[in-house]
């Protein structure tokens, strides 16, 4: 039993504890002309990517360009940013200064240059990529995958930098149609200029703000009070409620007419509402000229 249960576990382990042979060098670039290393330096960069379902960790792996030195950036062990999530990527800068950071190698890549990833034993080259020495300025050299979906990388070529994301190549008919194309290739393809993404971004924005606006805009109103009812016509209602409470004890009808009346003047302040409280002021206090059922009369001077 014990025996199962620790076979059970081994193989949960090995599930989400992906191998550091799931990675791949998948694009690297000598020259940059648009990305920084974080210290608005343009450097030569190196893009790592997990083609497997499970998460690899790859700290304590080496990065190097020395062939006869595997060894030559250790990449920190205890960061925990050094874990690739499935099919994901990751990039690092060749500036040869490693002090900058986890993700900035102590090496300089040039062209005609070869990088190599190192597994965490020091000699085992889990992959590499070799950039060419005529690589055309603003070119990178990637590998391209035949089948997005097995992500397969067997084609290597020169390609437009795509820092973060892997490039693979569109499956065409036999009419020269796209079968299946990346979103990012398809956006590329169909808003070359990026207009499209763009006007999605300041429409993102654009919307974000206004209900930033509305949210401050209600509570100002909440806090300064200016969803509450006039003073005047609060202090009204209490003193109907008052008058009312009293009504079944010790009230007279006047003092309820009274209340009434008040409340009808701060409610209103009308001629209408004043000729109401004023005859029911008179019929409460029995000063009308006659009593007909359902109508009250006022008694003229």
């Amino acid at each position: 039993m014990i025996a199962l249960l620790l076979a059970a576990f081994a193989g949960c382990v090995t599930g989400f504890a992906q191998n550091v042979r799931d990675l791949i060098i998948s694009e690297a670039q000598t020259d940059s002309v648009e990305l920084d290393n974080g210290y608005g330096q343009k450097a030569a960069w190196i893009e790592l990517f997990n083609t497997s379902n499970g998460s690899v960790k790859f700290g304590g792996c080496f990065l190097t360009n020395d062939r006869n030195d595997l060894r030559r950036y250790l990449i920190p062990k205890n960061d925990l940013k050094c874990v690739l999530g499935p099919r994901q990527s990751v990039l690092f800068f060749a500036d040869g200064d490693a002090s900058k950071g986890s993700f900035h190698c102590s090496f300089s890549l040039k062209a005609g240059e070869t990088v190599y990833l190192v597994s965490n034993d020091g000699r085992t080259i889990v992959d590499s990529l070799c950039i060419p020495a005529g690589l055309e300025a603003g070119m990178s050299i990637a590998k391209f995958a035949n089948d997005p979906k097995a992500i397969v990388f067997d084609d290597i070529h020169p390609a437009r930098p795509t820092p973060g994301s892997y490039h693979h190549n569109p499956v065409y008919d036999e009419d020269g149609n796209i079968l299946e194309e990346s979103k990012a290739e398809k956006l590329m393809r169909t808003d070359p200029h990026g207009f499209t993404l763009t006007l999605v971004a300041v429409g993102v924005v654009f919307l974000a703000l206004v209900v930033l606006y509305l949210c401050y805009t209600l509570v100002g109103a909440i806090c300064t009070g200016k969803f509450r009812r006039p003073e005047g016509k609060k202090a009204a209602r209490k003193a109907g409620r008052k008058a009312a409470g009293k009504a079944g004890s010790k009230a007279t009808e006047g003092e309820i007419a009274a209340a009434i009346a008040l409340a009808l003047r701060l409610e209103g302040g009308n001629e209408t509402e004043a000729a109401i409280a004023l005859a029911l002021d008179r019929y409460l206090n029995e000063s009308v000229h006659d009593n007909e059922s359902y109508v009250i009369t006022i008694r003229r001077k």
